[in-house]
């Protein structure tokens, strides 16, 4: 996806895709890159994307061609909390991580890549959300508002990727303990956005 300008030009497709990594040109970082960081920092599936700066002289070779080698060398140390993730959910193991580490999209891909069934408890400053997924699927989202309320289904979603930090603690589970959901992670996200 190619973002041409401060305003967010090809954001909506990138949106859609709910990428782990945006990728931001140097060049921009005098001009039109601040304006693109407040667009990114007031989405609510965006802001999770960790931002790296690249020069696109070095990361673009002869015809145009990615160098695969320059974005793997930026990329790599970023994503230690996914191989963490990634390896509790092997073993089936419970894990505890910072929500602002790994953001939940990136998060929910990885357990629901492996099956079975993860309860998520998340705490942040003034809301708690409990998530389930299992064989693949977000299976049930229930949130405790900062007002008190409580909430299911989408708006508790929506009340996580409102989240800008928070405590994760996950637990293998048999089976989920909600199932008001039943979504695919990509499609759960991007419902819950549209309807926030």
């Amino acid at each position: 996806v190619v973002v041409t300008d401060g305003r967010g030009t090809g954001l909506e497709r990138a949106r859609a895709l709910g990428p782990d990594v945006i990728v931001i040109d140097q060049e921009g970082v005098q001009t039109w890159a601040f304006d693109l960081m407040r667009t990114l920092r007031d989405d609510p599936i965006l802001h999770w994307a960790t931002v790296i700066v690249v020069d696109s002289a070095a990361l673009f070779g002869p015809g145009n061609v990615p160098r695969l080698d320059v974005l793997a060398g930026k990329v790599k140390g970023l994503l230690a909390p996914d191989a963490r993730v990634h390896e509790a959910a092997s073993r089936r193991e419970s894990f505890d991580i910072r929500l602002e580490a790994i953001g939940p999209q990136r998060l929910l891909r990885i357990l629901a890549a492996f099956g079975g069934a993860y309860h998520l408890s998340i705490r942040g400053e003034r809301t708690a959300v409990e998530l389930d997924v299992a064989e693949g699927l977000v299976a049930g989202v229930e949130a405790e508002l900062p007002d008190q309320r409580k909430v299911g289904g989408l708006a508790a979603l929506s009340a996580l990727l409102s989240m800008r930090t928070g405590r994760v603690h996950a637990d293998p589970r048999e089976a989920p303990a909600t199932a008001n959901l039943l979504l695919p992670v990509d499609d759960a996200i991007l419902t819950a956005c549209e309807q926030a």
